[in-house]
């Protein structure tokens, strides 16, 4: 059933005349438009029944004695309650507002109710992974090793004798293969007290020339 206070304002203002605070109480329950259509079906129905003539008294008393004939009653006998409740008269503004409160409600039902969104700040924790880039020494393999001889630029006159001398002259001519912890690696550089003992300079002469013209 229709709030009381809803429907005291239907009949008595627009919705352009409602106050903030009875805005927000009619949007509650009908929009603005629906309460436009009721509130103008209830003005318009109440000055048509106003400005209706009263009806002629001739036509009162005939439809009186229509009905005692139809229910046996005699002039002056008091009719039951089925014919007092007959007899009632409902004020017409009343008859138009149930009218009107009918099709607010059927419309009303029919309408779909909004969802009210609410937006809410909600906080996240995310954890990233960060990689760390590490220089780890390469093994000691035989492509390594080649790779680091190959970066020593040898003059034309001392190729021809670095080939002849063999992978042991080539690799030792090389400091960065000291680097490499390999047993088949010449020891000539080799600092480590731990390692055995290699050739002394005297059985390595020729090798020392080539690395006096190497470096």
């Amino acid at each position: 059933m229709m709030n009381n206070r809803l429907e005291v304002l239907l009949k008595e203002k627009s919705f352009a005349q409602l106050s903030a605070e009875e805005k927000f109480f009619v949007t509650e329950y009908i929009g603005e438009e629906e309460y436009g259509r009721i509130h103008l079906l209830l003005k318009n129905g109440k000055a048509v029944l106003q400005n209706t003539p009263p009806p002629s008294p001739a036509i009162k008393a005939n439809l009186l004695a229509a009905m005692r004939q139809t229910h046996g009653l005699e002039k002056g006998q008091k009719p039951g309650a089925i014919i007092r409740l007959l007899r009632y008269r409902v004020p017409a503004w009343q008859v138009a507002a149930a009218v009107a409160l009918l099709f607010g409600l059927h419309f009303w039902l029919q309408e779909e109710p909004q969802l009210i969104e609410k937006t809410e700040t909600v906080y996240v924790h995310s954890t990233d992974t960060i990689y760390k880039e590490v220089a780890m020494p390469a093994p000691a393999t035989e492509k390594n090793i080649a790779r680091q001889a190959a970066r020593i630029n040898v003059k034309p006159k001392t190729q021809r004798q670095q080939v002849e001398a063999g992978p042991i002259l080539f690799a030792s001519a090389d400091s960065s293969a000291r680097r490499f912890v390999s047993t088949e690696l010449p020891d000539t550089f080799s600092l480590d007290l731990g390692r055995p003992r290699g050739q002394s300079a005297a059985q390595t002469a020729d090798l020392w020339d080539l690395l006096e013209e190497v470096y």
